[in-house]
């Protein structure tokens, strides 16, 4: 059966059984503490939902699957946190709320201590939305419970964006694809030795070309680096 259980108070003890199977979610909305649990197993999701970040003390095991949601704020440093865990086993996705906003986005090199990582534990989360941009990427560490800000490049695929301004094609892509190269082809699509890199097109993400007349199709694409 579907559980929910809510800390909604500074200091909450929750007495369960030995083995509890919560299968919907989890959410602490203040600094809480469980007491008397020896697995709670979370999915598919897991929240720590507050105006600000919380820290939830658990003294038992935990088992993340599905969504677990955690809140950051790159402008103090904060960020939720769960600790006393006797036994952690991470998985499924991971998604970061910054509550310093869009205007204030996670600097290069921050870190968030997510997690107090006991001595057994195992796994990790397959993903970490949403993305960063600036070439700038999610990186989290099982062994530290550690959630870093790493330079990278994505290794996703993502659109180009063109527009048409005083005869001249403008091409732009997101800041996150910094480092992938933009290629183009006037022979056609069914040969894929048919494109060409366009030179320096990697350490730009917008490039403005003076169309060739005599050239009635032309393709372009952004590759992985």
């Amino acid at each position: 059966m579907a559980t929910k259980i809510a800390m909604a108070t500074a200091t909450t003890a929750v007495c369960i059984s030995a083995m509890a199977a919560v299968s919907s979610e989890l959410v602490a909305n203040q600094d809480s503490t469980m007491a008397g649990v020896s697995t709670l197993e979370f999915g598919p999701i897991s929240r720590m939902d507050a105006p600000s970040s919380r820290t939830l003390a658990m003294n038992s095991s935990l088992t993340l699957a599905g969504t677990t949601f955690v809140e950051v704020n790159a402008t103090n440093g904060q960020c939720d946190r769960i600790q006393g865990l006797t036994n952690l086993a991470y998985g499924g996705n991971l998604v970061v709320s910054n509550l310093a906003g869009g205007d204030n986005p996670p600097t290069l090199g921050q870190t968030f201590q997510l997690f107090t990582v006991p001595a057994t534990r195992s796994g990790n989360f397959s993903t970490i939305t949403p993305a960063l941009t600036a070439g700038k990427l999610w990186s989290f560490n099982p062994t530290s419970g550690v959630l870093n800000v790493v330079s990278g490049t994505a290794t996703y695929p993502t659109n180009i964006t063109s527009s048409l301004m005083g005869g001249n094609l403008s091409l732009t892509w997101p800041a996150s694809h910094l480092g992938w190269v933009v290629q183009s082809n006037i022979r056609g699509l069914a040969n894929p030795g048919n494109w060409f890199d366009i030179p320096g097109s990697s350490s730009v993400t917008n490039l403005n070309i003076v169309p060739t007349l005599t050239w009635t199709n032309v393709f372009y694409r952004l590759r992985a680096p």
